[in-house]
């Protein structure tokens, strides 16, 4: 998990008059408009910035959330407009419909259906980390959508030979029975300073200033007040990359053809 730039100020999804504090972090959003996209099994949510005729769509990495991308929206050139979406099970979106799996072919299918449904018939990808792997799935399998390709921390996701597909497969499946029994428990409830903490410890890539960025969309009140839970499913704690062959990565990187940028 990772929020991603380093800068202090910039141009057009800035406004000074409008500014929101979270209570965990004092980080301004600024100038952002939240918006909902139906599916025909629930409502995927974001955050959008700027007005302009490029349309850029970005998605977070593992268990973030639309937050990722606050420190770089503002240098986004003005004729862009710029949506972050949380992925299902992720931030304020809905979580995915018992016995749904959460693994790239369901994200793809999720943005497929909110882009049809925003109808933007063409815009540019950004992608952080799981949120690139499925950009390099999105891509190649609707290339008419996709006018670029940002990856950011992905160059090729793990591969996995077929030898250790049942191996492989039975290990997700039993870690995501597991999660599914966990999720009828009471969710753990956490102080805001030990929370940024945790996070920071369980990523080895955010400082405290990031965390609190993530945190300030991934976690939430407890019902009590005393504390915050993070808002994410916990079914989506199941780790899918790796799922493909070397081979198989490759041929879907044969169907890219629209311009791309990787950031390492």
């Amino acid at each position: 998990m990772a929020s991603v730039g380093n800068i202090e100020n910039g141009s057009h999804c800035q406004s000074p008059k409008k500014k929101l504090k979270s209570d965990i972090s004092g980080h301004s959003q600024i100038n952002w408009k939240e918006v909902e996209v139906e599916t025909n099994w629930g409502t995927l949510r974001g955050k959008q910035c700027g007005s302009g005729p490029r349309r850029v769509l970005g998605f977070h990495g593992w268990l973030d959330n639309a937050n990722t991308f606050d420190l770089i929206a503002p240098l986004l050139p003005d004729d862009v407009t710029f949506l972050s979406l949380d992925l299902p099970g992720h931030g304020d979106s809905d979580h995915f419909p018992t016995s749904f799996i959460y693994d790239g072919r369901g994200y793809v299918g999720a943005i497929k259906k909110a882009v049809t449904n925003l109808g933007w018939d063409k815009f540019i990808y950004l992608g952080h980390s799981m949120g690139a792997v499925v950009g390099i799935m999105y891509t190649s399998i609707f290339p008419e959508d996709v006018e670029a390709f940002i990856s950011i921390d992905i160059l090729k996701p793990w591969s996995t030979s077929c030898e250790k597909y049942p191996s492989s497969f039975k290990k997700y499946f039993t870690q995501y029975f597991d999660n599914e029994k966990k999720c009828k428990y009471p969710p753990l409830v956490y102080d805001a300073e030990e929370l940024v903490k945790k996070t920071m410890e369980g990523t080895n890539s955010l400082d405290d200033r990031g965390a609190r960025i993530i945190l300030e969309r991934g976690a939430k009140k407890s019902e009590d007040g005393k504390g915050l839970i993070l808002k994410r499913d916990l079914r989506a704690k199941n780790y899918f990359i790796g799922f493909l062959t070397f081979e198989a990565w490759q041929e879907m990187a044969k169907s890219i053809h629209c311009p791309i940028l990787l950031i390492k």
